[in-house]
């Protein structure tokens, strides 16, 4: 078999719902690589696309989100005008290669996808706030995709986010139990067939599961994986700071958020609060993250990618929610809401911007107005057939206190191309004043220029 060469073409996004939902256990891969610095799984990523070079020809393979249950991935594998959609990058691959060549030679999808190439394992790993893991319990993999904390013993102090997923048979099938504690409650949900078949609730983990009379060989707080020391590790260094949004008001707890999250990263005298503020008085759930920003900082200051990642990861510590319908990589502009169910409103957000009503890099004809006569400023001289000149065509239309914001210019270069405007007109050249030259005339010429005039005396 020759040699694999793999380029990742596209690196793909987060889908809440399905890397943070029932079926996550399938958008996560474990790690193949040994090291102790990586997570020890990554995400498959929407999207993500890879060439992968085969026997001389490219191989495209890329992640899909099923088309028939809109639950787990598919990989679509394209080389020229061959192309085939499988449930697995290794059965995809394998295919479109035997269709071209008509050999039964079989690749590994993770070594086509580049999830054994560190380089690519990075992209995949990076802004992730959370990396799902698993535990073992007897025969069962317990899959942990959320942590949530209380103070609750009879829950080993997990709280509300809390979600974990085990394989069982109901009703003689396979389906997917979700162990889940949501609004002070412990839930089980049975997933068969891509649907809530059943749900069980209880006060706490063990009383839940008593009551769904499921794998009682096992408490219910093994079931949760509560029992799990890794678990118990992960909730421990979980205790950080954390607010719901009717609690905005109380300032203390939001400077303890402040403090925790943004004060090593941003300016000292940044007033953070108010955007907290605005929000809560404002009725609607959803903000434009880079505006809101703008309103708190001064007009030249540029975000580091530390002080963004702060000022997120502050934002889902007082329970705000990503809903933006595009990859951070993608546009500046990003959705947020303080909704306690985000997930209906990011659905609505991606179908508006599928249908083109919403763009990820809106049109500001003012800012490009402003930049544009900036330009055209910078292109020319400090003199009145210049900078003066040209701002003349708008100096009598905006206040001087606009001019200089927006442009940089001097008062007085503004009190100049006002004055060029009225002597020369708007944007027109200036007007050259007439020249006179005097010539001295020869006596001879002189008397005979005398001869021709008229005779007063006469």
């Amino acid at each position: 078999m020759s040699q694999t060469y793999v380029t990742l073409v596209e690196t793909g996004s987060l889908v809440e719902n399905l890397h943070y939902g029932p079926y996550s256990r399938y958008w996560w891969e474990i790690l193949s690589i040994p090291d102790s610095n990586i997570q020890l799984r990554f995400p498959i990523r929407a999207g993500q696309k890879t060439d992968a070079g085969l026997n001389r020809r490219d191989f495209y393979i890329t992640v899909q989100i099923s088309g028939s249950n809109q639950m787990l991935p598919e990989y679509f594998c394209q080389s020229g005008e061959f192309w085939v959609i499988e449930t697995s990058a290794t059965k995809a691959v394998s295919e479109v290669y035997q269709n071209i060549f008509q050999k039964k030679t079989r690749y590994s999808g993770s070594i086509v996808m580049g999830w054994d190439k560190k380089n690519i394992i990075d992209v995949f790993s990076s802004n992730i706030d959370f990396c799902p893991f698993s535990c073992k319990l007897g025969d069962y993999e317990i899959f942990i995709y959320g942590l949530g904390l209380s103070t609750r013993s009879d829950w080993n102090q997990a709280g509300n986010g809390y979600k974990s997923s085990i394989i069982h048979t109901y009703k003689k099938r396979a389906a997917i139990f979700v162990s889940e504690i949501e609004d002070d409650k412990c839930y089980i949900y049975i997933y068969q067939d891509f649907k809530i078949q059943k749900t069980f609730v209880g006060t706490t983990p063990d009383d839940v599961w008593k009551n769904s009379n499921y794998i009682q060989k096992f408490s219910g707080k093994e079931l949760f994986g509560l029992e799990d020391q890794i678990t118990l590790q992960k909730l421990n260094k979980l205790r950080i700071p954390q607010c719901a949004s009717h609690e905005w008001s109380n300032f203390k707890l939001m400077k303890k958020l402040y403090e925790y999250h943004l004060q090593r990263q941003t300016f000292a005298k940044i007033e953070w609060y108010k955007l907290f503020v605005r929000w809560n008085q404002n009725e609607c759930n959803v903000i434009e993250l880079n505006s809101e920003l703008k309103l708190l900082y001064p007009p030249e200051h540029q975000f580091s990618d530390r002080e963004l990642g702060a000022w997120l990861s502050m934002l889902r510590a007082a329970r705000c929610s990503d809903i933006t319908p595009w990859s951070h990589g993608k546009s500046k502009y990003q959705f947020w809401t303080k909704s306690k169910n985000p997930i209906q409103e990011k659905q609505i957000f991606t179908t508006l911007y599928k249908m083109g009503f919403l763009s990820s890099n809106p049109s500001n004809s003012t800012e490009t107005f402003w930049s544009c006569f900036q330009q055209a400023l910078n292109d020319n001289k400090k003199t009145r057939d210049g900078k003066r000149r040209i701002l003349s065509i708008i100096a009598n239309d905006f206040t001087y206190e606009e001019l200089e914001h927006n442009l940089g210019v001097a008062s007085y270069t503004v009190l100049e191309s006002r004055r060029h405007a009225v002597l020369n007109g708007f944007g027109a050249p200036p007007i050259e004043k007439p020249k006179f030259h005097q010539t001295a005339i020869h006596e001879i010429a002189g008397t005979k220029v005398a001869n021709l005039l008229p005779n007063r005396d006469q």
